[in-house]
């Protein structure tokens, strides 16, 4: 049976909202910032409405994400950097099948160790 995911404007108010609380921005200082109209953030943040995605994108770079990020579940404060993403994707990209092989055993097993 296949994952249910919720709509991404939720997933999008649920990571907008983890990332403000502990950075002490108010929706307002975010919207100026990324040069959004204020309603647009606060809809956002409200899961009202569908965003556009040029939206999306412009506040996810203030927090040095891409808009890709803020609609994936569960990214919220725990987003690598988009330099650090594009860069692992670029090489996975251009990784032969057998190197793409060993990038994700070494990302399944850094996910899966948990040290003492």
């Amino acid at each position: 049976m296949a994952k249910k995911y919720p709509a991404p404007r939720y997933v999008l108010a649920e990571n907008l909202k983890a990332l403000l609380a502990p950075s002490g921005m108010s929706a307002p200082e975010l919207a100026d910032k990324a040069k959004v109209d204020r309603k647009s953030v606060n809809n956002m943040l409200n899961a009202r409405y569908d965003p556009r995605p040029d939206n999306v994108e412009a506040v996810a770079r203030v927090f040095g994400l891409t808009g890709w990020q803020l609609l994936r579940p569960g990214t919220g404060g725990k987003a690598a950097p988009a330099d650090q993403l594009e860069t692992l994707i670029e090489r996975f990209t251009e990784a032969s099948p057998e190197e793409r092989a060993t990038i994700l055993k070494v990302a399944e097993m850094t996910g899966t160790y948990k040290p003492k």
